[in-house]
This record gives C-alpha cells, sequence and structure tokens, in this order.
C-alpha cells in the first residue's frame, strides 16, 4: 500500500482530517502571492489560505498542478511566499537535503510549514512496531525538536507548533475509538500527537534596501520556474 492509498483508507483518514483541520486554522494567518504544497498525498490542504494563488505539487506517482520530483523543486531561490511540505521528510531518502531543498525556495519572511509524524505517540508506536514486523525504516517521523534544529541552523524562526491527532492509532474492540483531539491534548498542545505541524519564518540577516523593493515588486509578478530535476525515488512505501 502506498502513502497516498494509506491516507485514503483506514487509520490515515483520520489523520488527514486533524491535519485538514490545523491548517485550516494557521493558513489564513499567513500572506503572500504564492502557496506550494508538496508532499505524499494528493489532498489539498491549503483551502483556507489568504495567498492569491495555488499550487500543488504532484511527485511522478501523484496527480497535481505541477509534476516535479521534491528532490530538487522546480522553483526559483526564495520564489515561494508559504511552503507547505506534508510528510515529505518523514518517507524522504534524504532529510536533511530535502529540508535544504524546501528552505532554498522559501524567500525571506516567508513561512515553511512542516507537517510531520510523531514519533513520540501512540501513533509513532504504532508505526514502528509495524515497520518492525515488516522490516521496513520508513514512516516513523522524526521527533519535532530535531525538526526545529535544522530549521535553527537554516536560519529559520520558530513560529509556533501545533499538535493533534490524540486517540487511539486504531479501533478497539470494534467500537468507535475515543478521540482526544478535541480535548485536553489540543487545549494544552501537548507534544503527545500523533502528528506535530510547525511553522516557521525565514530570516535574512541585513536585508537591504534593494531586496525589500524587489519583495514589493514581485507582487504582481508570476512565480519563476527552473528547470525541474530528472526522476528519481525519494518515497519509501509504509507497510
Amino acid at each position: 500500500m502506498n502513502i497516498d492509498q494509506w491516507f485514503r483508507e483506514g487509520p490515515g483518514v483520520e489523520l488527514l482530517r486533524v491535519e485538514r483541520a490545523i491548517c485550516n486554522e494557521l493558513l489564513p494567518l499567513y500572506y503572500g502571492d504564492v502557496l506550494v504544497q508538496v508532499g505524499v498525498q494528493r489532498e489539498p490542504l491549503y483551502l483556507k489560505s489568504a495567498t492569491r494563488h495555488q499550487f500543488l505539487l504532484g511527485n511522478p506517482s501523484l496527480a497535481g498542478h505541477l509534476l516535479a520530483n521534491p528532490i530538487q523543486l522546480p522553483f526559483a531561490d526564495a520564489s515561494v511566499d508559504v511552503l507547505l511540505a506534508q510528510h515529505l521528510l518523514d518517507f524522504g531518502q534524504r532529510p536533511q537535503y530535502l529540508i535544504q531543498e524546501l528552505s532554498r525556495v522559501v524567500m525571506p519572511m516567508g513561512r515553511l510549514i512542516l507537517v510531520g509524524f510523531n514519533p513520540w505517540s501512540l501513533w509513532g508506536v504504532r508505526r514502528w512496531l509495524t515497520n518492525m514486523k515488516s522490516n521496513a525504516g520508513t514512516g516513523i517521523g522524526f521527533p519535532a525538536r530535531r525538526m526545529m534544529d535544522w530549521l535553527n541552523l537554516l536560519h529559520f524562526k520558530i513560529d509556533r507548533i501545533e499538535y493533534g491527532a490524540f486517540g487511539w492509532p486504531a479501533r478497539l474492540w470494534r467500537s468507535p475509538a475515543p478521540d482526544f483531539s478535541l480535548g485536553l491534548g489540543r487545549k494544552y498542545n501537548l507534544p503527545l500527537g500523533g502528528i506535530y505541524i510547525i511553522v516557521a519564518q525565514k530570516l535574512v540577516g541585513g536585508l537591504t534596501s534593494s531586496r525589500d523593493r524587489a519583495h514589493r515588486a514581485r507582487r504582481f509578478s508570476p512565480i519563476k520556474l527552473a528547470q525541474p530535476a530528472a526522476s528519481r525515488d525519494w518515497v519509501g512505501s509504509p507497510k
């Protein structure tokens, strides 16, 4: 089962619902010309975005507004206002390279939004046990603290982090699983949810007035596309 199918069947449906709900709360706060979503499934999470234009970047196995391999994004440097990366680092073969590539295309003072699996959760334990049984090594996720450390090294300031999916990762005894997403977990934003969403702002020291003018002029300019990368295998398959 590929990851896109997993998000449309079984427990992935609930995770996607939570991710969409949190993104609906966050994205109206961030303005700009262009939002790009890149990730491992085809459903848009940007329906409440305040940006003028939104694009879904598909990998070779998914349908999207743009088709490219995320190992080398087809955008010019500093050309995207809001970049939403959904579980891209959880399944990418070279996560540190991927996060550098994400950083490259975000414009100064733009936002990078990372959606990831939280390994320190019931969902993380479930995925770890599943991978142990199948001898797989992908899809468990990285701790949020490591993600934030990588972002700090790339000159990003962490705006906020939101956790979600506090319920059980499976239905027990054929009864509905208890859902704590709107209870104490969400109220106090406990770091125990099955997923986290990190919002980080790109900082550039010594931003000159000429760059600032270029930023204002870009308001009415179309997004610039770079040469797409050659196709490579970059996504692992969940079990």
